[in-house]
């Protein structure tokens, strides 16, 4: 036995090309397990165990593939052949082939998702830009690249959520933004998300899921400390409140809102509530009020650049003036607010207007 070992070591010391090309194979696995996770290094490590684990099934079985003509020769000729290092060579031979095929393959993998990731980034991107500056159809469109690039992205699926917000599709919108809420931990993004879907709900009429939404999101930015986030929660609760003709209750919340804005120096946070304040004050048929809080409103999103708020102020003076029967200032008001609708794509609201104040 001890002879035999020291052969087998005397094999091995006199072939060092076969020592060192096992310890280049173990090198290149590392470094190709190393260079795919860094690749990857952008998305949550989860996603990287699934995708590495996918990907790694898919190139061994490649690898096998594409070296098994060329391991079958190498076998054939150590199965002819009595001497040790022949046998030794076919089997590091086979074993480089599949670890350079299986390599290149992981490269290749970890490359094309490192550039659907940032194609899918890009596209995020792209979806918020067009948001922010109120151009929905092109962010419709970004939205549902971005999500087919890269569909475990919170960011991609939460963009598409809120662009079919805007664009009046309310079921769609739901249920990108709980697909959103399953990826991500955040709680600045789970009160962003809790916001749309709550305001999805109040649009569909399902006041009782609006409402829950809307606690939720008020939960969060107030374990947040987020004054803003908290004055957004409270006057979506409002709305609710305006709907279910609890207006005294929604003046009151309102008003809290924009205290809370005032104090947390957001400026357009302030003016949208006092839009929505001026616009229960006509509710109430205090138009005084009504006038004041609407007419501070509609200058500072007007200022702001607010196109969508601008033509929801024009809609609340129309509605004020309606119902002191001055349809003529109605009219004009109401007609603003239709074409700065149909300006920024808001064609759902544009339509509601029409169908609800223009149509003869």
């Amino acid at each position: 036995m001890r002879n035999q070992k020291i052969r087998f070591f005397d094999l091995i010391k006199s072939n060092s090309l076969i020592f060192g090309f096992l310890l280049i194979l173990i090198f290149l696995t590392t470094s190709c397990a190393t260079w795919y996770n860094s690749s990857l290094s952008n998305l949550p490590d989860y996603q990287k165990k699934q995708i590495y684990a996918q990907d790694k099934l898919e190139c061994n079985d490649y690898a096998n593939a594409e070296s098994k003509g060329y391991c079958n020769s190498l076998a054939q000729t150590a199965a002819d052949s009595n001497n040790a290092l022949v046998k030794i060579n076919a089997v590091t031979g086979c074993l480089a082939q599949q670890n350079l095929l299986f390599t290149e393959c992981m490269k290749a993998k970890g490359w094309q998702t490192k550039k659907k990731e940032q194609n899918g980034s890009n596209e995020v991107n792209k979806c918020f830009n067009y948001l922010k500056s109120q151009n929905y159809q092109l962010a419709l469109q970004a939205g549902k690249n971005a999500v087919e690039l890269y569909p475990n992205s919170e960011g991609a699926h939460g963009c598409l959520g809120i662009t079919y917000t805007k664009l009046g599709y309310f079921d769609l919108s739901i249920k990108e933004l709980k697909t959103a809420e399953k990826l991500t931990n955040s709680k600045d993004d789970l009160g962003i998300i809790y916001a749309y879907i709550g305001d999805d709900y109040n649009k569909l009429g399902d006041l009782n899921n609006a409402l829950l939404y809307f606690d939720r999101e008020l939960e969060i930015e107030r374990d947040l400390n987020n004054q803003k986030g908290e004055s957004n929660a409270i006057n979506n609760i409002a709305g609710v409140y305006e709907k279910q003709g609890d207006n005294n209750k929604a003046v009151e919340y309102y008003k809290k809102a924009i205290e809370l804005d005032q104090k947390a120096g957001d400026y357009r946070g302030t003016a949208h509530d006092m839009l929505n304040l001026g616009n229960t004050y006509t509710d109430l048929k205090n138009f005084s009020e009504a006038e004041y809080y609407l007419t501070q409103g509609l200058e500072m999103v007007k200022k702001l650049g607010d196109k969508e708020w601008e033509a929801l102020g024009y809609t609340a003076f129309g509605k004020l003036y309606l119902v002191q029967n001055q349809k003529g200032l109605a009219k004009e008001y109401f007609t603003k607010a239709y074409n700065l609708f149909k300006e920024i794509g808001n064609n759902n609201d544009a339509q509601k207007v029409y169908e609800k104040y223009l149509k003869q």
